[in-house]
């Protein structure tokens, strides 16, 4: 592929707030700066992904990755952010029809041509 925009839309889906950046970050980066259609879902705020208590209290820790994912994806120049909102953890017990649904209803929002 000689050019990132032959990939048309990209959806990018993820479980926890930071899996985008360190996974596809510079794709996405790529795509945005190409005028390319981008668009971001995370499934959870990552809740329960604390390593250190201290600096990031438990029950802040949500808002903390919320924040955190915003300036993550304003440098990568994605505006199209979406929350599924599942709880840290739980991806595996959502319902698939459920979850189908969720993601079907996102790709039908975005048209197929840029204007």
């Amino acid at each position: 592929m000689s050019d990132i925009r032959e990939l048309g839309t990209i959806l990018s889906i993820w479980a926890h707030p930071d899996d985008e950046a360190y996974l596809c970050g510079g794709i996405m980066a790529m795509a945005t700066a190409a005028h390319s259609q981008v668009v971001c879902v995370t499934a959870t705020r990552g809740e329960l992904g604390v390593t250190d208590p201290t600096r990031w209290p438990p029950d802040q820790l949500a808002g903390i990755r919320e924040v955190e994912l915003a300036e993550c994806l304003k440098i990568l120049g994605v505006a199209d952010h979406r929350w599924l909102g599942y709880p840290d953890g739980g991806c595996a017990s959502v319902d698939f029809d459920i979850a189908v649904e969720q993601i079907v209803r996102i790709i039908r929002e975005w048209p197929r041509t840029r204007s």
